[in-house]
């Protein structure tokens, strides 16, 4: 029972990290103006339906805007460690 905990944790803790990573791309791009390609969209927003799915929605929009804060060195650091 206790392994799957620490799994359920670390992939709760992946699931948010990868959620701050992908705050933190949108500000990116939308700092830059710059569109995402037509086929990083679909991969964008499949991704965040399933971070939708595992997440409530406090800590989705909590780690959503931290990553929307962060400037792009933040980011690469929260990628490296994620």
């Amino acid at each position: 029972p206790h392994v799957v905990a620490a799994d359920d944790a670390r992939a709760i803790g992946q699931a948010i990290g990868m959620l701050v990573i992908r705050g933190a791309v949108e500000a990116l791009f939308r700092e830059l103006d710059e569109p995402m390609l037509f086929g990083d969209v679909y991969d964008y927003e499949d991704d965040l339906s399933a971070l939708r799915v595992q997440l409530d929605a406090v800590t989705l929009n909590a780690a959503w805007a931290e990553g929307q804060a962060m400037t792009f060195e933040q980011a690469i650091e929260e990628a490296m460690r994620v």
